[in-house]
């Protein structure tokens, strides 16, 4: 049977085959995604680059709105802004994350004025900050912000923090169960008063002339205790504006729990040192001594605490020792360092007296 080429094809009938999607079909929609991201960060860099930054270094003031201001601690840079203020408690709300906000979460966290806070907005299980609120109003707050060594392994206060709603982790701190953020409400009566009295340290010479004491104290100030007796002297003496109620907020701010028992105010405050002096005695052998004593409202931590010989004719310090039955008795230099850390990281009036509770 001939075929004929000429004759017309017959259409086929019902609904038409699906085609196959060519490979470039979907760039339009991976072009627009592209866009709207670049978008989104160029905004997010404009807004941060517009924000005022503060670099903390040691312990920094900042006054603090509802406008989010840039902050550098230890090369990590965060975003921190004021949530709300009650005046009644003394208390703020402040909203803090590292960024870039986009990948980072968000903390709302709750301050106390007077009670220090450890923070950690970053990737570690510690705290890497300590915020103090000092001041307040309804428009803006003022916080005292300082860097927490990640070596002192501090845990941050989850009491007083709560992780606005995101999808990020928290990092080691817990999840607010509240649809945004908890708050805690502390009590903030008023101060009660305290029996602590102090006095300045003071030099007291014998048989020597003014020259002499001066070449002596010269001496000292080069020795490898002069710095840390200076700053315990300091603690000691700020402890006498520490009071029940700053006490037990601090403590229970600081350990995540009540003070009671042994580590309570009274029991703390009692051998915790309130002033620390020294004296300069004159020798017959050659040398001077320089005798540190705590004084305290008890007779186990009043006494001497270090005493340091001087040569008179060198000039130089030829040794420093801490008496055993002394309030540092069994201590060198490295541990008092690590101890003036610690209650400057608790801080305020009471940072020695819940130092001391340990």
């Amino acid at each position: 049977m001939a075929i004929d080429k000429n004759a017309q094809k017959e259409e086929p009938t019902g609904p038409a085959p699906a085609k196959k999607a060519k490979n470039g079909s979907h760039l339009p929609a991976i072009i627009i995604l592209v866009i709207i991201v670049l978008a989104v960060v160029y905004f997010a860099l404009g807004y941060l680059n517009s924000a005022q930054t503060v670099t903390i270094t040691g312990t920094t003031a900042l006054t603090i709105s509802a406008a989010p201001q840039i902050m550098v601690l230890n090369g990590t840079s965060y975003m921190i802004s004021l949530d709300s203020y009650n005046a009644t408690e003394k208390t703020a709300h402040v909203y803090l994350n590292a960024l870039p906000p986009f990948i980072n979460p968000e903390y709302n966290i709750t301050l106390v004025q007077g009670v220090p806070v450890r923070v950690n907005a970053g990737t570690s299980d510690y705290a890497t900050m300590l915020i103090v609120l000092s001041n307040a109003s309804s428009g803006s707050a003022k916080v005292d912000i300082s860097q927490i060594p990640l070596e002192l392994q501090e845990r941050p206060n989850s009491t007083y923090i709560a992780l606005v709603n995101t999808s990020l982790s928290a990092y080691g701190q817990p999840p607010s169960k509240a649809a945004n953020k908890t708050t805690t409400s502390i009590a903030t009566t008023a101060p009660a008063t305290t029996t602590k009295t102090t006095t300045v340290a003071t030099t007291t010479t014998i048989n020597q002339s003014a020259n002499e004491t001066q070449e002596v104290i010269a001496a000292l100030e080069k020795g490898l205790y002069y710095p840390i007796m200076l700053n315990y002297s300091k603690v000691y003496a700020n402890s006498v504006n520490c009071t029940p109620t700053l006490y037990n907020a601090v403590y229970k701010s600081y350990y995540n729990k009540t003070a009671s028992g042994v580590s309570d105010y009274a029991n703390s405050s009692a051998i915790t040192p309130y002033a620390l002096n020294y004296t300069v005695s004159n020798y017959a052998s050659g040398y001077s001594t320089v005798t540190y004593s705590t004084t305290s409202h008890s007779a186990a931590t009043t006494g001497v605490a270090l005493t340091v010989n001087i040569s008179r004719s060198s000039g130089l310090i030829v040794a420093e020792q801490l008496p055993l039955n002394g309030v540092y008795g069994g201590s060198n230099a490295t541990q008092l360092n690590s101890g003036l850390k610690k209650i400057a990281l608790i801080g305020g009036a009471c940072g020695v007296d819940v130092f001391s509770a340990a």
